[in-house]
């Protein structure tokens, strides 16, 4: 029954455009948020996200600024630019958490050097609070390793949390998972995320 009463709420507040975050999660101590493709409309609403969980760490696994397909259309490059930088000094004013990129294929290395100097972007292995999580911008091969695997890029493979792996599509949902027991929650992005994204049905662009 409480399940459906988050379902109903979650809608509401959905089309409020804003995050519906359930009680239980709002009382963990210590979270990491794993989020991905990110379009500009959205980043007000994942600012409240953040600002509301507080997280310990937070992961993107690519395309900040998901709105400007820079690799095939590189004259978006002076926009996406200003994007990623606003919001990645947004996201220090609001929050301590630890921040990890892997880029993705509409995202600049050289702006992402700019803006986050001395950090890695490439696709790897980071272990947080004794767990080990897989950052990479699509899942392109069949997991082997125990940890958390953390992607996005496109609508498969599936989340899937199993005893040993643990699939996180960052594309399907904001993904959150509680440092004290391991327990995965999944928030949804607001509505028109995908339409944001030029990832509708007729004009997918990944």
């Amino acid at each position: 029954m409480k399940q459906w009463k988050n379902r109903i709420k979650a809608m509401g507040y959905a089309v409020a455009n804003r995050p519906f975050i359930p009680d239980a999660l709002m009382a963990s101590r210590r979270v990491i948020l794993h989020i991905s493709d990110t379009p500009t409309e959205i980043y007000p609403f994942l600012y409240r996200v953040i600002e509301k969980l507080k997280p310990v760490e937070i992961i993107h696994t690519g395309d900040i600024a998901d709105n400007y397909k820079i690799e095939q259309q590189n004259f978006h490059l002076p926009h996406y630019q200003k994007a990623v930088s606003e919001f990645l000094q947004h996201v220090r004013i609001i929050s301590n958490a630890g921040v990890h990129i892997a880029m993705g294929n509409h995202d600049d290395l050289e702006t992402l050097k700019v803006v986050c100097p001395g950090e890695r972007f490439d696709d790897r292995m980071v272990e947080l609070y004794g767990k080990k999580f897989y950052l990479m911008h699509a899942m392109e091969e069949d997991p082997v390793k125990e940890g958390y695997y953390c992607f996005g890029h496109k609508f498969e493979p599936l989340t899937e949390v199993g005893e040993a792996r643990v699939l996180l599509n960052g594309l399907l949902s904001i993904n959150v998972i509680e440092v004290d027991d391991w327990t995965v929650h999944h928030l949804a992005y607001p509505l028109g995320t995908n339409a944001y994204r030029k990832m509708t049905s007729g004009r997918i662009k990944l």
